[in-house]
């Protein structure tokens, strides 16, 4: 059997590149805004009894139900509640970016502040792979399936992760690691 190597870097998350742009979602149904009314107001209360996992789904089944930037915002705090910083952050952006011109600079601002906070409890992780039709798999506290040829870079909370290359014919290769909040390593 063929041996390749999975190449992993890891460094402090200083920035990100812009989001591409999005499809606007279908126009909402009276049905979904009721729905999704009815969720976020079960998210709202999870929140203040501070059961910040039945708050998060509360928030993602109204997004799903009418799509609607506001509640983006309450998705992003309920990751960050749980410490999921890696997924609030995207999150949080995505709201900046569809909230716009509609946003307060106060607003704004709050937005940026957590962001800048968050920014310094995660790590960018960097996967390559240049062996084609590979699975790449990282896991740890989050399970995130590639295909290679691969470059690409994956945000991360602290904590033992692995990165995970399989291929007929080839033996899976395993990074093990674990990283800390503004750790960087190659």
């Amino acid at each position: 059997m063929r041996r390749w190597l999975v190449c992993v870097s890891v460094a402090m998350l200083l920035c990100s590149a812009p989001r591409g742009a999005r499809a606007e979602p279908p126009a909402p149904t009276k049905a979904g805004v009721d729905e999704a009314r009815g969720h976020f107001q079960r998210g709202i209360r999870a929140y203040k009894a501070g059961d910040f996992r039945s708050a998060l789904l509360s928030f993602q089944e109204a997004y799903k139900a009418s799509p609607n930037y506001r509640v983006l915002y309450n998705i992003g705090r309920s990751y960050g509640e749980l410490q999921d910083f890696a997924s609030a952050i995207p999150i949080l952006r995505q709201y900046l970016e569809e909230g716009g011109a509609e946003l307060g600079k106060a607003r704004r601002a709050e937005v940026d502040a957590e962001l800048e906070r968050m920014g310094k409890q995660v790590v960018t992780l960097v996967v390559s792979v240049s062996e084609a039709d590979a699975d790449v798999i990282v896991d740890g506290e989050q399970h995130l399936e590639l295909k290679s040829p691969i470059a690409t870079t994956v945000l991360v909370n602290a904590g033992s992760w692995s990165v995970t290359a399989k291929k007929a014919g080839f033996e899976p290769a395993v990074t093990r690691f674990t990283v800390g909040s503004g750790e960087s390593r190659s």
